[in-house]
C-alpha cells in the first residue's frame, strides 16, 4: 500500500478517532461523518501532524440528545471545545509525562492516569458552568423511604470511617479505544454507613441521587449498600477537582460513570424502580462495565520500522468478573496471540497488557492493522466489527464491547 493509497470508511473514521483520542466521535454526529469524503493515508498523516501540534480544531456539532455521548474536557479547556491530547508513539519511553496518558504509581505499581488533568470529564449539560460549591455550606439531604431524614454536612461526612481506594472510571458512550476512561485513587466514606443512620425501611427497592447541576440517577438499593459503594471527597490525595465533583460524588464499582453522580447533594430511598436522565433516553439502567481493551502504544497512523522489535501496549477493564485474558493480532484479526497481563488490586481497576511485536519486513510503505481484544471472568469475549457497524452506534445502550483496532503504517 503505498502512502497515498485510500482507506476504506471505517479504517479512516478509526483513524481520526484514534488521532482525536475519542474526543471526535463524542462530539460529531453521525451525518457528519457518513457524508465527509474518505481520506487518504496521505491526508490523515497530514491531520495527524495538525492535530498533534495543537493547530486545528476537528469539526463539530452539538450531540443529539437522544444518544448522549460525552465529551473529554481538559480542566484549563472550556467545555465546548474537543482537547488535544498528546500521542503516544511507537516504543515511546512507559512513564513519558508528555506523551503516556498514564504514569506507573510508585508504590502500587500500577498505571495511573497522569497528569490528572488528562482524566476524562463527562457532564449532561456541556452548555452551562460546572457548579462551584462552598463545601462549607455543602449538604446532603438524606430522606424518602427511611426511619431518620438526614441533612449532613462535610464535618459530618468525616466522622465516618474513611477508605482510599484505586477505582478505575469509564463513560458509557466511551468508543473503542477512546479517551473516556481513567484510574486514580480515592478517599471517602462507605455509603452504607450514611444511609444505616437514616434507617432504611423495610421495603426500599432503590435511592434517587440528585446532584446540584440538576442531573439525577439511581441504583439498586443492595448496590447503594454494597462495601465498596463510597461517597468520596479526594482524588490522588487532595480535594475532588471541581470538574469530578467537588465537594462530594459517588464511587462504585463494575458501573459506567453515568451511575456515578459528582456534586451530589440529594439520596432518596424508594420504593419502586426510577429512571434517570439518560435511562429516559435509552442509555442502559444496569450500566455494567462491558468487556473492553484499548491500544495505547502503537498509536493510530504511528510509523513502526521494518524488521525491529517494538511494543504493543495499553489497558483492558471488565465487570466484576475481570479480565480473564487479552490477545493481540498483527494481521487483520487472522490470528491472536497472547499477551502479558499486569492486573490491578481488583477487578475495579484496569488491567494492563502489553506484547512484543516484530515488525515485518517491507520494501515500500504499508498500512498494517492491529487489533486487541480481551475475555473477562465469565467468558464473555470482545466483538469483532461486522458489516454495517457505526463508529458512533458501538456503545449505545450498554456501553461499547467491539474490538479496538488501529492502522499503523510500517516504513521500509
Amino acid at each position: 500500500m503505498s502512502g497515498q493509497a485510500s482507506l476504506n470508511r471505517r479504517q479512516a473514521l478509526q483513524l481520526l478517532v484514534a488521532i482525536s483520542g475519542g474526543s471526535l466521535l463524542a462530539s460529531c454526529q453521525r451525518a457528519a461523518l457518513e457524508e465527509a469524503s474518505v481520506p487518504t493515508l496521505a491526508d490523515v498523516a497530514d491531520l495527524a501532524a495538525t492535530h498533534r501540534a495543537g493547530a486545528t480544531q476537528l469539526a463539530a456539532q452539538p450531540t443529539n440528545s437522544a444518544t448522549p455521548a460525552a465529551t473529554a474536557v481538559s480542566e484549563d479547556t472550556p467545555p465546548s471545545t474537543p482537547p488535544a491530547p498528546s500521542a503516544s508513539p511507537t516504543n515511546a519511553p512507559e512513564n513519558a509525562a508528555d506523551r503516556f496518558p498514564a504514569r506507573r504509581d510508585e508504590e502500587s505499581g500500577i498505571l495511573v492516569t497522569h497528569p490528572q488533568s488528562r482524566f476524562y470529564e463527562t457532564r449532561y449539560r456541556t452548555a452551562g458552568p460546572r457548579p462551584e460549591l462552598d463545601r462549607a455550606a455543602w449538604q446532603l439531604e438524606i430522606n424518602g423511604w427511611v426511619g431518620e431524614p438526614l441533612t449532613l454536612g462535610f464535618d459530618d461526612l468525616m466522622q465516618f470511617e474513611q477508605r482510599e481506594v484505586m477505582r478505575t472510571l469509564q463513560c458509557i458512550s466511551n468508543p473503542p479505544g477512546g479517551s473516556l476512561i481513567g484510574n486514580a485513587f480515592w478517599t471517602g466514606v462507605p455509603l452504607a454507613a450514611v444511609l444505616a443512620q437514616a434507617d432504611i425501611r423495610t421495603g426500599a427497592r432503590e435511592i434517587k441521587m440528585t446532584a446540584a447541576d440538576g442531573y439525577d440517577t439511581s441504583i439498586p438499593i443492595e448496590l447503594a449498600l454494597a462495601d465498596d459503594s463510597l461517597l468520596v471527597y479526594q482524588m490522588n490525595g487532595g480535594p475532588l477537582p471541581v470538574k469530578h465533583g467537588f465537594p462530594v460524588r459517588v464511587l462504585l464499582a463494575s458501573r459506567y460513570g453515568q451511575k456515578q453522580p459528582k456534586w451530589i447533594t440529594g439520596i432518596e430511598v424508594i420504593t419502586d424502580n426510577h429512571l434517570g436522565y439518560w435511562e429516559e433516553r435509552g442509555w442502559s439502567n444496569d450500566c455494567f462495565i462491558q468487556i473492553n481493551a484499548i491500544i495505547w502504544e502503537p498509536s493510530g497512523f504511528s510509523n513502526p520500522v521494518s524488521n525491529e522489535m517494538t511494543t504493543l501496549r495499553g489497558v483492558a477493564f471488565a465487570d466484576e468478573s475481570g479480565v480473564a485474558s487479552v490477545e493481540v493480532s498483527v494481521d487483520g484479526g487472522l490470528s491472536w496471540t497472547p499477551a502479558e497481563m499486569r492486573p490491578g488490586p481488583d477487578p475495579s481497576v484496569w488491567t494492563e497488557w502489553s506484547a512484543d511485536w516484530l515488525v515485518p519486513p517491507v520494501d515500500q510503505p504499508q498500512g498494517l492493522q492491529l487489533q486487541v481484544r480481551a475475555t473477562d471472568g465469565n467468558g464473555v469475549i470482545q466483538r469483532a466489527v461486522t458489516a454495517g457497524d457505526g463508529l458512533l452506534d458501538t456503545a449505545f445502550p450498554n456501553g461499547s464491547s467491539q474490538i479496538h483496532e488501529v492502522v499503523v503504517v510500517v516504513n521500509p
